[in-house]
């Protein structure tokens, strides 16, 4: 439990890191007075400033903020304000806590493909994981699988797909080992996140180029945007139901891939990167989404929304916010306690 609670906090924070080092960074080359660089909310547990801008880090691990001259629409005295910016540059400093959020991910996968190597696409096990269905009958690194339930295997692709489509169900399995052909009855199980079936086995790796390391990673990255953008269309629409998490799913969820090894821990990672990337370009207040929103409808308008209303669409959007954060974090309570 403890070591969930600190994976889970480590996860956040280095995501949150990113974020908010986004926005720094690009405030920061448009010259915009910053005044405090945060790590959490609440109260703050250490500081230091450096130059003109304050470095902290509160108490509660969950968010984090860059406050800027003149982000209060009530503010108008500071030259080098926010609000004195460009409407290009205040779109770049909205856009790149999340585009950093993507390059996380682009580096957490780049770094798994290059340090693990790259699935060589054969049907030879890997590696067997401890207590798997695979490691109770006795499946060994090296073995060869050949056919699952009577279907032929030729690849890596091929087992994957069999297994995966047969969740909680027994299967007659044949693997070669060295000369001998050798026939296994195991259960498969099931994945919680994905509901397919695992045996718990993992494929044979090959090194991998940096170069290819890299492209692979923003492969995957772009993979798994344009996924979570279309379920998030579909639950927009009403095609899917929404099965949001909160704090304490997330902690979940952290407990049970961090049990499977480092490389799905990293990859959980980058994909929840990509979530919060997404998430946040949300046109509802007070994400960011909706600060790009509101400077383009300023930019239309050719002038600013009245500050009184803009502090109120703010208020009333983190209000909502924190309603649904409350709410999720119940569902979570409610589903763990089933």
């Amino acid at each position: 439990m403890v070591t969930t609670v600190i994976i889970t906090i480590l996860i956040l924070g280095v995501m949150i890191l990113f974020h908010e080092l986004g926005h720094f960074m690009a405030a920061k080359a448009a010259d915009v007075h910053v005044y405090e660089f945060a790590l959490g909310m609440g109260p703050k547990l250490f500081s230091f400033k450096k130059g003109e801008t304050e470095y902290t880090l509160r108490a509660i691990p969950m968010g984090g903020f860059v406050r800027m001259a003149g982000e209060d629409p009530e503010e108008d005295d500071d030259p080098r304000g926010l609000n004195k910016k460009s409407y290009l540059a205040r779109i770049i400093i909205s856009v790149a806590g999340a585009f950093m959020n993507f390059v996380l991910a682009v580096l957490i996968y780049t770094i798994v493909v290059f340090a693990q190597g790259t699935p060589d696409g054969t049907a030879y096990i890997g590696e067997v994981l401890p207590d798997s269905p695979a490691a109770e009958v006795g499946l060994q690194a090296g073995d060869k699988l050949t056919s699952i339930e009577g279907v032929s295997i030729n690849s890596w692709e091929d087992l994957t797909k069999e297994i995966k489509q047969r969740p909680d169900q027994n299967l007659v399995i044949k693997i070669e080992r060295g000369t001998e052909i050798i026939e296994y009855t195991l259960k498969t199980k099931i994945d919680e996140l994905s509901e397919e079936g695992y045996i718990g086995i993992a494929p044979r790796f090959k090194r991998a180029s940096f170069m290819y390391a890299i492209v692979t990673g923003f492969k995957q990255t772009i993979l798994l945007f344009k996924l979570i953008f279309t379920a998030l269309l579909a639950i927009i629409t009403g095609k899917a139901g929404a099965q949001g998490a909160g704090p304490l799913g997330i902690a979940q969820m952290v407990g049970q891939v961090s049990q499977t090894g480092l490389v799905n821990t990293l990859s959980f990672t980058a994909m929840l990167s990509i979530n919060v990337g997404i998430f946040n370009l949300l046109p509802i207040p007070p994400l960011d989404g909706s600060r790009i929103l509101l400077i383009v409808i300023e930019a239309i308008r050719g002038k600013p929304m009245d500050p009184k209303k803009e502090n109120l669409i703010f208020f009333i959007g983190f209000a909502l916010l924190i309603i649904f954060a409350v709410f999720v974090t119940y569902q979570d309570i409610l589903r763990l306690g089933n």
